[in-house]
């Protein structure tokens, strides 16, 4: 009897809550957080202004449109550092920089007339829906501050 007023077209969501019944494609199934790592690309948009667009490689499984979040991953984390002339690279929880972020692209426009010119190393990693659930950090990548 159910199954029949789960799949009639003349029960609204309402009476079919009122009365127990499922509602149809309302599961939520937790995806895990993907393992790679996110893709990137920078634009500058302005003096001292970057933006960081976020995506989902194309070749990894699961992989939807440019510029979105992959199933499984609820944000995006950036970690970065601005490096003196001649500093090497530090590993990314090293970095003081940090910005959390669901909405596509990171802008970064927080820069000090002093930087200009200075190199600045970037990480990317996919945060989870659920707690501490995140994926690797994504290769270094480089920018120079407008």
């Amino acid at each position: 009897m159910q199954e029949c007023l789960a799949f009639n077209l003349l029960i609204n969501n309402g009476w079919r809550t009122a009365l127990g019944i499922r509602l149809i494609g309302t599961s939520k199934k937790h995806h895990n957080v993907p393992l790679t790592s996110p893709g990137h690309e920078v634009i500058i948009a302005g003096a001292m202004f970057l933006r960081v667009f976020y995506n989902q490689l194309p070749g990894e499984p699961g992989a939807k449109a440019t510029r979105k979040r992959p199933l499984g991953a609820a944000k995006c984390q950036l970690k970065g550092k601005i490096l003196e002339f001649g500093e090497a690279a530090p590993e990314a929880d090293d970095c003081p920089f940090e910005k959390n972020q669901g909405s596509n692209p990171f802008n970064l426009n927080s820069f000090k007339e002093a930087d200009r010119g200075k190199r600045m190393v970037l990480y990317l990693r996919w945060v989870g829906t659920l707690k501490d659930e995140v994926s690797g950090w994504s290769p270094p990548f480089y920018v120079i501050i407008p």
